[in-house]
């Protein structure tokens, strides 16, 4: 079992509010109970500096002096890469360089979105391909196969202490805290405000008599105003900042995911997750 792990990923900094941030932070915190462990940051975005991830300057290909500097002074047994552009055949090329930096460590890659690669791309990512694949269903291992890369899918899952079900009258007292109406049926949803997400549908229900309909949209990524401006317009009430979501799991009757195209979600929503793990 590797001792010394290098947990790395894109743009890794607070607040943990979008699925594949969330995703890499928590595996890296987790291991960290029994582990050797650095999370490193490849600061694409000018992102900034985060108490617990290590800082490397963006590079798009990791080629970077100061990437390999950081991996061979830490010297893993191990390397997970979580792309955010998840598995792209870009993502399986920084896994080459991250070998070529660190030879002796086992690369594992985790592909968090379902991808599909054009026929011309199959011999880059087998030649590229990492120590293992980690993806979220049958149908991305499946794919993986045909690719002929070495692969294996994993389940994804939440802190069951923090996305619990709300205790006794804890709905109410949290419904007052946010200014949520004591009788109304809540609909909530939480992620991107992206095109990509059908989330106008979401007014449908705000029509609906005595409801309120909550989306709080990540800090993480660029909200859509479009997409924002027609979801108050239809009376959805839109939070943009940091909030502790499980409190809004908990204050909520109903947790909607309209999201139909492939692009606008990792393949297995933690959202969803967290909502059954919330009781709605």
């Amino acid at each position: 079992m590797p001792q010394r792990i290098v947990v790395i990923s894109e743009d890794l900094a607070e607040p943990w509010d979008e699925g594949i941030k969330k995703f890499t932070h928590s595996v890296g915190s987790s291991l960290q109970s029994d582990r050797d462990v650095l999370i490193v940051n490849v600061d694409r975005s000018n992102v900034g500096d985060c108490a617990t991830t290590h800082r490397v300057p963006g590079t798009k290909s990791f080629a970077s002096k100061t990437l390999r500097g950081t991996l061979r002074r830490f010297d893993p047994d191990a390397i997970i890469y979580v792309p955010s552009p998840s598995a792209t055949v870009s993502s399986f090329a920084r896994c080459f360089v991250l070998h070529r930096h660190q030879p002796r460590a086992l690369i594992g890659m985790v592909g968090l979105m379902p991808r599909a690669h054009p026929g011309w791309t199959r011999p880059v990512i087998h030649a590229a391909q990492p120590d293992i694949t980690l993806v979220t269903s049958y149908k991305s291992l499946l794919h993986m196969s045909d690719l002929s890369v070495k692969a294996d899918a994993v389940p994804v899952g939440v802190d069951l202490g923090t996305f619990r079900p709300a205790r006794s009258d804890e709905k109410e007292t949290l419904r007052r805290k946010y200014n949520v109406l004591p009788d109304a049926y809540v609909y909530l949803h939480i992620g991107h405000l992206s095109p990509h997400r059908n989330l106008e549908v979401l007014g449908v229900l705000a029509a609906q008599p005595n409801t309120e309909v909550i989306v709080i949209g990540s800090t993480s990524t660029r909200a859509d105003q479009a997409v924002r401006g027609a979801l108050e317009a239809a009376g959805v009430r839109v939070i943009r900042e940091f909030m502790p979501v499980h409190e809004f799991y908990r204050l909520a009757d109903c947790y909607v995911f309209p999201v139909h195209d492939a692009i606008g979600c990792v393949e297995i929503p933690l959202s969803v997750l967290e909502a059954l793990a919330s009781g709605i």
